[in-house]
């Protein structure tokens, strides 16, 4: 980097150059990292199959939700940004204001279980509390997992654990079970 300016006589010709030369070239590497690095992260967070949010605990506002997050609950990045977190659990908005309140006051990770009713689809999400440091507020990241096809087959092996595979009628577990609630009833 360069600064100078011109010393001028009293007619008003050059006389001279006054300036100096500064060598900024680590500030330019250091700048061009970080780029680097930012670049790397947004790919990152952004193209990752895994449902990421990024939300405002005090307020349950979303700031960012990866294209996995868009596609699973079926809204634009826009729209997603102007929902709060609440907005996509299943549970009440107690629950999940408490679970918040519990990853803010303890700083550790937090899970829970939800329905999306979207798209009835379940799914867990771990809330991560992480410090945001280009805008000085606190915020949470949260990844959730689509277990949709988990729960569906452990439904359909209760079922058949429960069932006659050939009639689909109740087996016998299914009676000894009913059994025993008529007589612990009776």
């Amino acid at each position: 980097m360069e600064q100078g300016c011109a010393v001028l006589g009293s007619d008003g010709e050059l006389v001279a150059l006054e300036g100096f030369v500064s060598d900024i070239s680590e500030r330019r590497r250091a700048e061009e990292a970080l780029q680097a690095s930012e670049a790397q992260y947004r790919q990152m967070f952004e193209q990752n199959r895994a449902i990421q949010l990024l939300f405002v605990p005090s307020t349950g506002s979303i700031v960012e939700a990866n294209q996995a997050a868009c596609e699973f609950y079926g809204y634009t990045r826009d729209e997603m940004r102007r929902l709060e977190i609440s907005d996509l659990a299943a549970g009440s908005p107690m629950d999940v204001a408490a679970g918040i309140s519990r990853a803010r006051s303890q700083q550790k990770n937090y899970s829970s279980s939800s329905t999306d009713c979207l798209r009835a689809s379940f799914a867990t999400s771990r809330c991560t509390p992480a410090q945001s440091t280009s805008a000085g507020r606190q915020l949470l990241y949260s990844i959730i997992h689509d277990i949709t096809e988990r729960k569906r087959a452990e439904e359909a092996l209760e079922h058949q654990a429960m069932h006659d595979g050939l009639t689909g009628l109740p087996n016998r577990l299914v009676l000894r079970d009913r059994l025993t609630q008529g007589d612990s009833h009776g």
